[in-house]
Formats: structure tokens, sequence, C-alpha cells
């Protein structure tokens, strides 16, 4: 990694961010998994259980996505604020990245 995790303060806070993330995280899977419960289910009843294992692959590869984007985003949070702290125009890299990539898959649709 170019830029450090930054100093003591920053990255007490980024760890506080980075938790709380996480806490919210498991408290709305606790909610989803319900949810998905309840679809399952009815989607065993009246769309058989080829439907219902699709809803349970789908809804298990949208929770780890958005697991894994929360953590990663999270961590990098604190790089990225380093990163404007010693170069400002280094922490705009990643930003100008992702509106490239939104910018490439929203215009052709």
């Amino acid at each position: 990694m170019k830029y450090p995790d930054g100093e003591d303060k920053v990255k007490k806070i980024g760890d506080q961010i980075h938790s709380g993330a996480l806490a919210f995280m498991k408290t709305e899977y606790k909610y989803l998994l319900v949810f998905i419960t309840v679809l399952v289910v009815l989607s065993q009843i009246f769309l058989g259980t080829e439907t219902a294992i699709a809803v349970v692959v789908g809804a298990s590869c949208s929770s780890l996505a958005g697991f894994i984007g929360m953590y990663a985003a999270t961590k990098a949070n604190v790089r990225t604020a380093t990163a404007a702290q010693q170069d400002g125009a280094a922490a705009l890299c990643p930003y100008l990245f992702m509106a490239v990539l939104l910018w490439a898959y929203v215009l052709p649709h």
C-alpha cells in the first residue's frame, strides 16, 4: 500500500467507523435473514424448489458482496484521508476511478 493507515488519532477514528459499520451490517443482516426466510418459504410453495434455491444463492452472494464492500470501503477510507493530508491530488484518484467506472457502466445502458 502506498499510503499508511495514518497517525494514531486517525487510525483510532477509522477503527471506530469500521467497527460501527460492521455492527450496522450485522444488525441489518439479522433483519434481512428473517425477510429472506419468509421469501424462500413462499418461493418454494408457489414457485418451486429451484426458485427457492436461486433466492438463497442470490441473497447469499449479495450479502457477501455487501460485507466485502463495506469492509474494504471503511478500511480504504482511512488511507484516502491520509493521502489527502499528504497530497490532495492522490486522494482524488479513488473517486475519479469510481466515477469513470460508473460512467462506463451507466452510459451504455
